[in-house]
């Protein structure tokens, strides 16, 4: 039905003919509750019956339904009442493990559907069935270290030595001894298992404006009933009604002003339709003292709002982090009876360096000398990060002051962009493969790959026809963005969008200390590899699919790169990374080298449960 149908329906119904206000707050009715116009009538009919005895009430007026809507909202706030503890199913709902280790059909992926889902990316490579593993969550056991760097993108120009390309620039963890040269490359056997369901294919720009709104409304109901639990909050309260007792909320952060990034002074914290209509309330944050807010942000508050207009805050409640995983010992004692450390390079693109800013081309000599560096050193594990073919060189882009030279330009590129992708990338990743072939290369999409289809997050890795046409050998794994993998007892987490800038750009600004570790807190704490909304500029969510954007557990390496300054530290046992883009404009480039050392037995002669990767894993930027 349409609007002025629905409008003139409720004229009838109610013989509103000449009160057009009265018609607007009835429309407001329907819309605020989710109401047909039969369920408005019965339920005015047993407002008028239950409420207003002794009054002759021929039809609604202004006033009247004001008193109705809040009759409705004290109803909805009881049902909310008896709902709580929070039981409400949401299409965010914990994917987490049942008690007793079981897992559900709609939670993590178990052992045969990784190993189902692994043949798909590497038909040649069989399926190996990984132990299964328990979660918990110990919270009093989450630290921070100390130890972290923080280090600006060389500025040099390139240089063809590989000696010197090799040299470590700052390293984390620096006490952890790097692998020896090994007679045989790759004694250390990794296994690769998923952690996570991945993205499929599916449709895009075709999202409906009432699949965003539910896909924000479950998300600060899904946060809703983990903050209620993890602070035993006995009920939340609706935010616009009027209190002077401290009551508690949960909501998301939104910026008040159309423009501009979020402020002190223009925070407002929006409801769900459950909690609170979907209503906005703007909010004090004077008696808080340190606090780091974003827009997209769902978090707890506590205070008053004697008004109903103006939330006085005086505490934030930030959810906890996702579950980690605890170990079955017979797992982790068959990942480490080898005694060897694993080796892993980390590599983000572009890949590829601009040498003359005039005339640009697209030069891969980054790369190219990056598998000279694999090849030579050997490593067990090689992550490469999009984009490979960045839609944002100078090559693809039109001079707005001269388009005809622009044009010119982008029509010198004489071939099509996946033999682009064939002879610069797959050729060299066919040299690794060639020399080692134990290797294990993993390749992660990027919303600027010019050759693929999807720009929007999350992405599906690239499928078996993109495969082909790009000439990727079968054994590479092709993963989607973001991803949750495991390498033996490692958990790794990964995507590919520059969260951290938008996060650095959105975020009211903070004299709080460790900008880069609250950032990559926010990830953890938010179980989204992109919790900013609005997205920053550039970058697009399909709300459809927002459950793929989850950490469903909290992985014990987050890998997250930036075009921030790159840096590696540990940040409540998690060991967050940004590392160097592989090509920085007319400079040399670089990445991470990740040496995790293997586990030593405890006083039981077992490994324990706990896979301590914070403790023994090195991260050097070479």
């Amino acid at each position: 039905m349409t609007v002025p149908d629905l409008r003139a329906e409720v004229e009838s119904t109610f013989d509103l003919q000449d009160d057009s206000a009265a018609v607007t707050e009835c429309m407001d009715i329907i819309h605020a509750y989710s109401l047909d116009l039969e369920k408005l009538r019965n339920k005015w009919e047993a407002f008028v019956l239950n409420g207003m005895q002794g009054e002759n009430i021929s039809k609604p007026t202004v006033d009247l339904l004001k008193h109705f809507r809040a009759n409705l909202q004290s109803e909805a706030q009881d049902s909310l009442r008896n709902a709580t503890k929070l039981n409400t199913p949401s299409r965010l709902a914990l994917r987490t493990p049942n008690k007793g280790n079981k897992r559900t059909p709609n939670q993590i992926y178990n052992a045969n559907s990784l190993g189902g889902y692994m043949d798909t990316l590497s038909p040649d490579t069989p399926s190996r069935k990984r132990p299964s593993s328990a979660f918990a969550t110990p919270e009093s056991k989450r630290r921070s270290s100390g130890a972290d760097w923080n280090s600006s993108p060389s500025s040099s120009s390139p240089s063809a030595s590989r000696s010197n390309s090799s040299k470590a620039k700052l390293t984390l963890n620096s006490h952890i001894s790097l692998r020896s040269p090994l007679s045989s490359a790759n004694e250390a056997q990794v296994r690769l298992e998923l952690a996570q369901q991945p993205t499929g294919r599916f449709k895009y720009m075709f999202e409906k404006l009432t699949e965003k709104s539910e896909g924000l409304d479950d998300r600060i109901e899904y946060f809703a009933d983990i903050i209620s639990r993890f602070h035993e909050v006995e009920q939340l309260s609706n935010p616009s009604h009027p209190s002077q007792e401290p009551v508690t909320y949960v909501g998301r952060i939104c910026n008040e002003d159309a423009e501009g990034r979020l402020k002190d002074n223009s925070v407002v914290l929006e409801s769900s339709r459950r909690m609170g209509a979907g209503r906005r309330v703007k909010v004090d944050l004077s008696a808080v003292g340190e606090y780091s807010l974003f827009p997209g942000q769902v978090v707890g508050v506590e205070g008053t709002n004697p008004t109903g207009d103006l939330f006085h805050v005086t505490k934030i409640l930030y959810p906890p982090l996702p579950p980690v995983s605890v170990h079955d010992p017979d797992e982790l004692e068959g990942y480490n009876l080898s005694g060897q450390p694993v080796t892993i390079f980390v590599a983000a693109g572009p890949y590829t360096s601009t040498t003359d800013s005039k005339e640009p081309t697209l030069d891969f000599e980054p790369f190219r000398r990056l598998v000279d560096i694999i090849i030579d050193e050997a490593p067990d594990v090689v992550i490469l990060l999009g984009p490979f073919i960045d839609q944002s060189h100078p090559c693809f882009q039109v001079d707005e002051s001269d388009p005809e030279r622009g044009v010119k330009r982008m029509a010198t590129i004489d071939s099509s962009l996946e033999d682009i992708f064939r002879r610069n990338i797959s050729q060299n990743l066919d040299r690794i493969r060639g020399r080692h072939p134990k290797i294990e290369v993993i390749l992660i999409p990027h919303t600027r790959d010019v050759f693929q289809t999807y720009a929007v997050l999350p992405q599906p890795a690239f499928d078996q026809a993109l495969r082909e046409s790009l000439g990727l050998d079968r054994s590479i794994k092709c993963l989607s963005n973001p991803s949750m993998f495991t390498l033996n007892e490692v958990c790794v987490g990964v995507c590919t969008a520059d969260t951290l800038f938008g996060l650095s750009r959105e975020g009211v600004p903070s004299v709080m200390p460790d900008r880069m570790g609250r950032f990559c807190k926010h990830l953890l704490q938010q179980r989204s590899f992109y919790p900013l909304f609005p997205p920053a500029e550039g970058d697009n969510l399909n709300f459809e699919h927002l459950p793929q954007m989850q950490m469903d557990i909290t992985p014990d390496v987050l890998i997250v790169p930036s075009q921030l300054t790159p840096f590696a530290k540990v940040v409540d046992n998690v060991v967050c990374i940004n590392p160097e883009a592989g090509a920085n404009g007319q400079a040399k480039g670089g990445y991470a080298k990740l040496t995790i050392a293997p586990l030593s037995r405890q006083e039981d002669g077992t490994f324990g449960k706990d896979a301590r990767v914070y403790e023994r894993l090195r991260v050097d930027f070479v």
